[in-house]
Formats: structure tokens, C-alpha cells, sequence
């Protein structure tokens, strides 16, 4: 077949499409002249398809989110309401998971705990000692006490019956010299007279050993009160029970000198914050080996409340020679009431008493 019996063939198809697209183009136009004109209708029913299939996506991705990180407490509360709405599910409810994040930080919170408490052990150990220590020499200075005070009674008695003996002894010897003087053996009565100097001279050695006694038992209860007095020690506990709050405690002794977190002490100064704790329930503890008698000022500071809105409840308690004083109880939040200071007199014998 030649070139152009090749084109007249592939031109026939293309001429006889065009002259049918110009027939159906010439029936439409006499069909529009014919009939009324209508809205094309567009089919939006895959709309209702296309928005269930969004609001399920929506769905859950949302309970994707909300299991995301799971609070033991808020799915408790979910399973329990869930329960009371739909009854008792027959099947097993799976245990929470807990992520290798949680589980750390509650073993470091756990260690956290356990390091406080065995610091505050630690210093309740030495607060017990140190209390034990002085109720010793308290208890000593009261056995010495009695045994001086039955000693001296006991040489009071001793000087009566002395007395009595010397009077005694004068009305003998006076009744002597009248029996001499009445020509009266004398033999007898100076054996009698030997025999009360006996007993005067025993009851002056009794007399002399009751005084070295007693001077020693002086020594002693003077020994006693000197250990007494050099074991004077003060101390403050102060301590709350909520949670994340952070107390801060302030002393100040009578020199004027201040004792904080941030100046836990002085040099060659009596006085030390031992421990303080920078989140609640917490404790923190000041104390001195030595009392400076004067006016010691123990202020409370609401530092932080690091989220927990409630209002934080302080007990104090203070320890001396002399035994524990409670403090009252006050109140701080972190809007007007942060801080609050306590006045306490304390004497060189360790008597403490409230001013304020």
C-alpha cells in the first residue's frame, strides 16, 4: 500500500467522528428548543461516608491522646464510674502500665525519702543521747541531793546527842566534885566519868568523819552541777506535713548572729542548722552545744509552695538542759501570711520561756 492510500485511510475514521460529533451537537440544539432547560443535581452522597469515617479518626485519636499517660488514680475513677453505669464487666480489666520512666523516678523519690528519714533518725538519735546524757547528771544531782540532805540531817542529830553528852558530862563531873567534897568514894564515879569521855570522844570522831562526808558530798554536788551546767545544749525542731512546700527556718541568738540555709553557721560561734529540708512533709533542725542566755528569735519563711495551692500548718518544738517546750501551732499560705517569728527567753541553766 502506498503513502497516501496510507492517509486517506487514516483521515476516513477522523472525518467520520467529526461529522457524528456535528450531528449530535445539531441534535442537542433542537432538543434545547424543544425542552425546558433543568439544574444539574450534583450527588453529594459520599458526604455522610466521608464524615462518619472523620468523626471515627477524631475519636480515636482523641482516646489515643487520652491514654497517652495513664494516672492510676483518674482510671480507677473511670473504671469505677464505668462500672456503676454499665454493671460489672465480665472480663478481666488489665492492670495499668507503668512506663520505665515512672518506675525510676518513684525509686528516686523512694531513695529521697529514705535518705530524710534516715537523716532525721539520725538526729533524733543524738537529740535521745543528748537528753539521756543530761536526765543522767539531772538524776545524779538528785541522789546527791538526798544524801547530802540525810547527811546533814543525820549531823544535826549527831551535835544534839553531843550536846546532851557534854551537858551530861558537866552535871557529872559538877556531882564529882560534890561527892568529893562529901568525902565520897570517888572511884565509881570517875569510872563513870571515863566512860562519857568515851562516848564523847567516839561521838567527836563521828562528828569530824559526818563533816569530811559531807564536804565531800558538796565537792561532788558542786562537780555535779558544773557537769551539768557545761552540758547545756539548745535545740529547735521544726517540722510540717504537706506536700512540695518549702519552710524555711531563720534563727537568730542573742549576739545577733543569724542562722539560715544559706549560713548554716558561724566560725567559733555556737550554733548549727543541721538539716533542711527544700520540699514537704519536711523537718529542719537548728542547734547550739552552748547557751548564750538572752532572747533567741525562731522565724517561720513560706518559701515555696511549688504548685500546692493549700495552706501549710507549722509545729515547733524546743530543747533544753531543762527539758522539751512545745511550741504553738501557726499557719502561713503564700499571699499575706508567709512568715511568722517566735521569741523565746532562754537563761544560762537552760529555763526557756515564750514572750510572744
Amino acid at each position: 500500500m502506498s503513502k497516501e492510500q496510507n492517509n486517506s485511510a487514516e483521515k476516513a475514521p477522523k472525518e467520520n467522528v467529526t461529522y457524528r460529533l456535528l450531528e449530535l451537537l445539531e441534535d442537542d440544539d433542537r432538543a434545547s428548543t424543544v425542552e425546558v432547560d433543568e439544574p444539574i443535581h450534583v450527588d453529594e452522597r459520599w458526604l455522610m461516608s466521608y464524615a462518619d469515617k472523620m468523626t471515627l479518626l477524631c475519636g480515636c485519636f482523641i482516646m489515643l491522646f487520652a491514654i497517652s499517660t495513664l494516672d492510676p488514680v483518674k482510671l480507677q475513677q473511670v473504671q469505677e464510674s464505668a462500672q456503676k453505669s454499665f454493671g460489672k464487666p465480665t472480663a478481666v480489666v488489665p492492670k495499668p502500665v507503668v512506663s520505665v520512666e515512672d518506675v525510676k523516678r518513684i525509686q528516686e523519690q523512694q531513695k529521697i525519702q529514705e535518705e530524710e528519714i534516715q537523716r532525721l533518725q539520725a538526729q533524733k538519735d543524738e537529740l535521745e543521747k543528748t537528753l539521756s546524757t543530761v536526765s543522767k547528771d539531772e538524776d545524779k544531782r538528785k541522789v546527791l541531793t538526798e544524801r547530802l540532805q540525810k547527811v546533814l540531817e543525820e549531823r544535826s542529830k549527831l551535835e544534839t546527842k553531843s550536846r546532851v553528852l557534854e551537858t551530861r558530862v558537866k552535871t557529872l563531873t559538877a556531882e564529882v566534885r560534890t561527892l568529893k567534897s562529901q568525902v565520897v568514894d570517888p572511884k565509881q564515879s570517875q569510872k563513870e566519868i571515863e566512860k562519857l569521855r568515851v562516848t564523847l570522844n567516839s561521838t567527836q570522831t563521828q562528828l569530824q568523819v559526818t563533816e569530811k562526808t559531807v564536804t565531800e558530798l558538796k565537792a561532788e554536788l558542786e562537780e555535779a552541777k558544773g557537769a551539768l551546767v557545761a552540758s547545756g545544749f539548745v535545740a529547735f525542731v521544726m517540722s510540717w506535713d504537706t506536700r512540695d512546700h518549702d519552710v524555711d527556718l531563720v534563727v537568730e541568738d542573742p549576739n545577733k548572729r543569724s542562722f539560715d540555709f544559706k549560713k548554716r553557721s558561724h566560725k567559733s560561734h555556737p550554733g548549727l542548722l543541721v538539716l533542711d529540708t527544700r520540699q514537704g512533709p519536711g523537718v529542719e533542725i537548728w542547734q547550739a552545744d552552748k547557751i548564750i542566755p538572752g532572747v533567741y528569735t525562731f522565724n517561720y519563711l513560706f518559701y515555696n509552695s511549688y504548685g500546692n495551692p493549700k495552706p501549710c500548718t507549722l509545729t515547733g518544738t524546743l530543747f533544753t538542759s531543762k527539758g522539751a517546750i512545745k511550741m504553738p501551732s501557726v499557719t502561713l499560705d503564700t499571699t499575706k501570711n508567709k512568715s511568722i517569728k517566735l521569741r523565746v527567753s532562754i537563761s544560762e541553766d537552760g529555763k526557756a520561756k515564750l514572750l510572744n
